[in-house]
């Protein structure tokens, strides 16, 4: 899980981070780890079931069919213009977008803090997309739950969390001051084939920034995520990965490495307050770090 904070947008990046590792933590909890940035209450731990491209493609579009105060969905293809990167399950692929907030866009109000979450870069890190789609449907239910009644088919979706009342206020008051543009399937070719890459391209390493091969934005992965930014400010963003259990800060490229800089007191983020704090928020869920400082750091590309 890698935090994406303010001013790292303003430079796309290739996906680099100082990692910070923290403990290892059950599957069912790593599920909503991207929430404590948001300032979710620590629910009770449950079990997740891997889904294909069609089965949460079917669970997105109900959710914003069903609760439309509070989701809307749509694509990059058909918002940005950009074409489909393939086949997923017999169709043709796309970069689903959904949007969590109480208001609409056009009565969204300018002062709105923005924040996006990434499910998978990488198609085969099959963790993220299904943590996010859970999240997002979690959040949804209980902004419905809350602002409809007890009785509501919203709560009824909501049983087995055993939220109190309390709980379920505050996730609606999430969705009524802020709102979060979730891509489960960032890498949508990639996650329906269970591949790193798009059509063999890596679109962690196809953003402008430190970037040394030949031409950029290749992928149609980059290229939506690129939309988004040009879009919208977002004042935080998390992305998933998978192959280790920590929490990554951005800024960990070798042009702005600290133990090899000759400056190194000028190699510290602008950001690297927040980063250590949203992180360590999220390490409240994950559990606490694992070193003598509470932190390890490693620059990773």
């Amino acid at each position: 899980l890698s935090l994406w904070a303010p001013l790292q947008q303003r430079e796309a990046s290739r996906g680099t981070h100082w990692c910070r590792a923290a403990a290892r933590t059950p599957l069912a909890m790593r599920a909503f780890s991207w929430l404590a940035a948001l300032g979710l209450p620590v629910l009770a731990a449950r079990k997740f079931e891997p889904l294909t491209y069609s089965q949460i493609r079917d669970r997105l579009s109900r959710l914003a069919a069903d609760f439309p105060d509070f989701a809307q969905l749509y694509t990059a293809q058909e918002r940005y213009g950009l074409a489909s990167p393939g086949t997923c399950d017999g169709e043709p692929c796309k970069q689903f977008i959904l949007r969590l907030c109480g208001y609409s866009e056009d009565a969204q109000p300018p002062e709105l803090p923005e924040a996006f979450v990434s499910g998978a870069l990488h198609g085969d890190e099959r963790v993220g997309p299904v943590a996010s789609l859970e999240a997002a449907e979690l959040l949804v239910y209980g902004a419905a739950c809350a602002k409809a009644g007890a009785e509501a088919e919203s709560c009824e979706r909501l049983a087995e969390y055993d939220l109190s009342d309390a709980e379920l206020a505050w996730l609606y008051r999430l969705l009524s001051t802020r709102a979060i543009y979730v891509m489960p399937m960032t890498n949508a070719l990639g996650y329906a084939q269970d591949r790193r890459t798009e059509n063999s391209l890596d679109p962690n390493r196809d953003f402008p920034y430190d970037y040394k091969g030949e031409g950029c934005m290749h992928t149609i992965t980059a290229r939506s995520v690129n939309e988004l930014f040009r879009e919208h400010i977002f004042q935080v963003a998390l992305t998933f990965h998978a192959g280790m259990e920590m929490i990554g800060y951005e800024w960990g490229s070798t042009n702005h490495d600290k133990q090899t800089s000759a400056h190194p007191e000028m190699d510290i983020s602008p950001d690297d307050v927040a980063q250590h704090e949203l992180a360590r928020g999220e390490s409240q869920y994950a559990g606490s770090f694992q070193s003598p400082e509470g932190k390890l750091i490693l620059p990773y590309r």
